[in-house]
């Protein structure tokens, strides 16, 4: 998600870290600036990352879906949450800094890259798959 957001900055002029600043503003009431703002930006949203990406693992296992798919859901809804209400609520200040469909791209790369790998631990059997089932249960098994 973050990634996203400085490559989209950078391609729009708007400066390569300066996503990791407005991110590393949060912490405070007014947008700052420097090398200390850039490192507290990306461990604030390496941790943002890390959160959704636990509540995802949850709420996946309660869904029979594709997870490419559910993935993209997940990645509008949490765009939904945190990038418009959340951000624009609470945080106008760094809200301002972004255009709504940066936040949506890189909410939705976001989503596909949790989906994608997902998909790859399944297939891989990594770890039990979703679409794993006993004998009587009807589940189509291994895909």
């Amino acid at each position: 998600m973050m990634f996203a957001l400085l490559i989209i900055s950078a391609a729009l002029g708007n400066g390569f870290w300066r996503p990791a600043e407005l991110f590393g503003s949060i912490w405070q009431s007014t947008v700052q600036t420097g090398a200390g703002f850039i490192v507290l930006g990306v461990i604030t949203g390496l941790v943002v990352a890390v959160l959704l990406g636990l509540l995802y693992s949850y709420v996946i296992s309660w869904v029979r879906m594709e997870p490419v798919v559910s993935g993209l859901i997940y990645g509008a809804f949490a765009w939904a949450f945190l990038g418009v209400l959340v951000l624009n609520t609470a945080f106008n200040h760094v809200y301002q800094g972004f255009t709504i469909w940066n936040l949506f791209v890189s909410f939705l790369l976001y989503g596909l890259v949790l989906g994608l790998f997902e998909d790859w631990a399944d297939r891989t059997w990594v770890r039990r798959s979703r679409y794993e089932g006993t004998a009587g249960e009807g589940a189509p098994g291994p895909v």
